[in-house]
């Protein structure tokens, strides 16, 4: 399985989180960027849902990436996420395409006014 190096046209980054304790002691969690990727954009789906007395939408989009040592199926969303044109994306999980060749990185984005 090849995939053309052209269809790798987004840059993305995959931001891990790290615990550290303010000034009373209580744990802080805090973003980091860990990597920087190009990628594709698979697909995308939008819908619309009422939770809790409020109206949001959501952004559903497949980011393929080339095989990364560093890309692993132990990734999760509570320890890693995607930064995409400054939206956030939960990570749910990691896909392994061929051997080692592509890996389908599937989130889930929160749609805020005026994001494209």
């Amino acid at each position: 399985m090849t995939t053309r190096a052209g269809a790798f046209d987004r840059v993305i980054s995959i931001e891990t989180v790290t615990t550290t304790q303010n000034g009373d002691g209580q744990p802080v969690e805090t973003w980091t960027q860990a990597y920087t990727l190009k990628a594709a954009i698979e697909s995308q789906s939008a819908m619309e849902r009422f939770v809790a007395s409020q109206r949001y939408a959501t952004v559903d989009t497949l980011f393929r990436v080339r095989w990364n040592e560093a890309i692993t199926p132990s990734m999760s969303p509570r320890t890693h996420r995607i930064v995409y044109r400054n939206r956030v994306y939960e990570l749910l999980g990691v896909v392994e395409i061929g051997r080692k060749v592509e890996a389908h990185l599937p989130t889930v984005g929160r749609a805020e006014e005026g994001q494209p």
